[in-house]
């Protein structure tokens, strides 16, 4: 019998980050905040480990 998966697709499964959805957050929040000239040193050091997860070929990221 076919059971049902509760999450069929990994970018609607709440346990996974999406890489390059936060890539594309994480650039608009440092180039702003460049621009403003405020610190965005924690931003940045986020974006270099979504970076080098999608370099390594990874699209989601467990949350857990």
């Amino acid at each position: 019998m076919y059971k049902l998966l509760p999450y069929p697709t990994p970018d609607v499964d709440p346990r996974l980050t999406d890489v390059t959805a936060n890539v594309k957050r994480l650039r608009n929040i440092v180039s702003d905040k460049e621009w403003n000239s405020e610190d965005c040193q924690l931003e940045k050091q986020q974006l270099s480990v979504f970076l080098s997860a999608l370099k390594s070929g990874k699209l989601y990221l467990p949350n857990f």
